[in-house]
């Protein structure tokens, strides 16, 4: 009943269809006026939702940080039509999605080495955050060599001998290997030729130097000798300004900031949403579309990247990636005059089943990834 009477007042306060305005200091009990407005994503389209399919609607977000703790799913019943389109705008670009979670001041314990900590609220059965920025810039996870440098290894062994295309392990230069590289966490960053891939250390031969990784293999043909790599996350590597690491067992963040940086004084930012902010859940092979759906004048930002031990190495184009914004299925929509910022991975990614979609006048930057990503598979027609 409270659904309908909240559509009621808005209705009778559209001359174009239907206005929710959401922010961040609003309440999921109010009306969805601007002078009352709702609080969550998820409240605006519940009641859009309920609306009549001939009647326009927009969710207007107003300025201010709209943070999302998992992603914001969208899925056939969520569009709109060519006369009647559903649209989600930001009252300026300052109206933000955010995956982050940012550190107070009051947290940070300035101590030896230039090292400051503070506690992070991280769930002890979630994987760790594996970006972070200070003050808008994002600083490098502990690693060694340091930025600018690498490890060069010997060459790529072969998974077995009849199977020459694929390896698991590399022989590396044994005066290379740091105490610490056989710990938990430590990340292998390899860098053959056009490709990169982040590994994980299942076991180290020290007779032949030869280290082999946990899970997908490395294609030979990108690999095969003298490739770069650097070794990453772990508090010994933690050496210079600019560099971070997180103690998982003790819940606690390690950082040098930058000289001149207080980060009891800085907007310090680790994201808590893995890799989409938005979903769109249509589907080609079912007819299950989402249509005239739009985005504008809205600045996503803060999500983390899927580079654990479980992760699928792309051979090239980062192609197992995805967009803080990920679509199926999507038809005859758009993403224009937004800002996409600060994320792990792609911008946006428009994949199986979308058509006749307008990207335009976004400004894509700092990313983990790339920009813009369309299907990765041909749909089935």
């Amino acid at each position: 009943m409270r659904s309908i009477l909240s559509l009621m007042m808005v209705f009778g306060l559209a001359t174009h269809g239907i206005d929710l305005y959401v922010s961040p200091v609003g309440d999921d009990g109010n009306a969805g006026t601007r002078e009352n407005p709702l609080k969550t994503l998820v409240r605006a389209r519940d009641l859009i939702r309920l609306r009549k399919q001939n009647e326009p609607a927009r969710v207007i977000l107003l300025n201010g940080i709209h943070k999302l703790s998992e992603p914001f799913v969208l899925d056939e019943r969520d569009g709109g039509t060519s006369t009647a389109p559903v649209t989600y705008e930001g009252e300026s670009l300052d109206a933000i999605i955010s995956g982050g979670e940012s550190i107070p001041g009051n947290a940070w314990q300035q101590g030896a080495n230039g090292v400051w900590t503070a506690k992070v609220d991280w769930p002890k059965d979630k994987i760790p955050f594996v970006q972070l920025w200070v003050d808008g810039r994002r600083l490098v996870r502990a690693r060694t060599p340091n930025q600018g440098e690498y490890f060069f290894y010997r060459r790529a062994v072969p998974r077995t001998p009849e199977q020459k295309r694929f390896t698991k392990s590399f022989v590396i230069r044994k005066q290379d290997m740091p105490d610490w590289m056989l710990d938990p966490g430590v990340a292998f960053v390899g860098y053959p030729h056009w490709s990169n891939k982040y590994a994980y250390i299942e076991s180290y031969d020290a007779e032949t130097g030869e280290v082999s990784f946990v899970g997908n293999d490395f294609a030979m043909h990108c690999v095969e000798k003298d490739g770069r790599y650097y070794l990453e996350n772990h508090i010994k590597a933690l050496d210079i300004p600019g560099e971070w690491y997180f103690d998982e067992a003790a819940s606690t963040l390690h950082v040098i900031p930058r000289e001149g940086v207080d980060l009891r004084k800085s907007q310090v930012v680790y994201p808590v949403v893995r890799r989409n902010l938005i979903v769109i859940n249509g589907s080609h092979e079912t007819g299950k579309l989402v249509k005239n759906l739009h985005f504008k004048n809205l600045t996503f930002m803060h999500t983390d990247a899927h580079i654990d031990s479980s992760y699928k190495h792309s051979v090239q184009g980062a192609h197992v990636q995805q967009g803080a914004l990920l679509a199926y299925g999507l038809h005859d929509s758009s993403v224009t005059d937004c800002e996409f910022v600060h994320l792990g991975e792609h911008g946006i990614s428009l994949l199986e089943g979308c058509q006749r979609n307008v990207i335009r006048d976004n400004h894509i930057h700092d990313l983990g990834g790339g920009g813009i990503y369309l299907s990765v598979e041909v749909p089935k027609i």
